[in-house]
């Protein structure tokens, strides 16, 4: 098993210490059980890409398998796939297994494989392709003053997405992330998008978000992805 335990204001626990806790509970159950185990603990502070609702993070889940750089959503993709394969055996060592992943990425294999996957159990990529995209009501938050994207609380935006109708309510509701954590950001641009299923959610939504963010005058501090990893 290769597990993602979650830590930060979007997870179960937001401490790391509780987070590495019930990483290592999951692990010595697994173990308990005759199965092999590895936890990464990984910070969820922030969203990690740009989308959050059902539809959306397919969007980009296909994204980055169509080989567009989304550096933090990549960077997990390969490093739990290279976790995988070390797991399985199927490789000596952990950098052996991130150039495989990367390469298999890089070369449109590993999209293959999901279209293989996707269509053995009747899924049909073209009519999500086809499908009629973005909820029926849409707005914008701006940002208040030019400056560094110094806050963006991901329990807020999960929250707020929830608000909007994603989750069970409507596959194409959610947050579309126009600038993150760490960005430079101008006056009166848009910050995100919020894809509503109707003008009641979307009002909604749009003033839960409009506390998650804040604006600085200097660059935050940098933030680890992937904190712990028990192998």
């Amino acid at each position: 098993f290769i597990m993602d335990v979650k830590a930060g204001r979007g997870a179960l626990f937001e401490s790391q210490p509780r987070a590495l806790r019930l990483a290592r509970w999951l692990k010595r159950a697994a173990e308990e059980a005759g199965r092999r185990c590895v936890c990464l603990l990984t910070e969820m502070g922030v969203p990690l890409g740009r989308m959050v609702g059902n539809a959306l993070e397919v969007e980009e889940a296909l994204a980055v398998l169509d080989g567009e750089h989304i550096p933090e959503v990549r960077e997990l993709a390969l490093e739990l796939v290279a976790r995988g394969l070390v797991a399985a055996g199927l490789v000596a060592d952990v950098v052996e297994a991130r150039d495989m992943a990367r390469r298999r990425l890089d070369d449109g294999s590993a999209r293959e494989v999901f279209a293989r996957m996707l269509a053995a159990q009747g899924g049909d990529l073209a009519a999500f392709a086809r499908r009629k995209r973005g909820g029926a009501h849409t707005g914008e938050l701006m940002a208040p003053r030019s400056g560094w994207l110094r806050r963006l609380d991901a329990r807020t935006v999960g929250r707020a997405a929830l608000m909007a109708g994603a989750g069970t309510d409507d596959p194409e509701a959610g947050v579309q992330l126009l600038a993150k954590r760490g960005e430079r950001v101008n006056a009166g641009n848009p910050l995100l998008v919020v894809h509503a299923s109707t003008g009641e959610r979307l009002a909604a939504a749009l003033k839960e978000l409009a506390g998650s963010l804040a604006v600085g005058d200097e660059p935050p501090g940098p933030r680890r992805l992937i904190r712990r990893v028990l192998d």
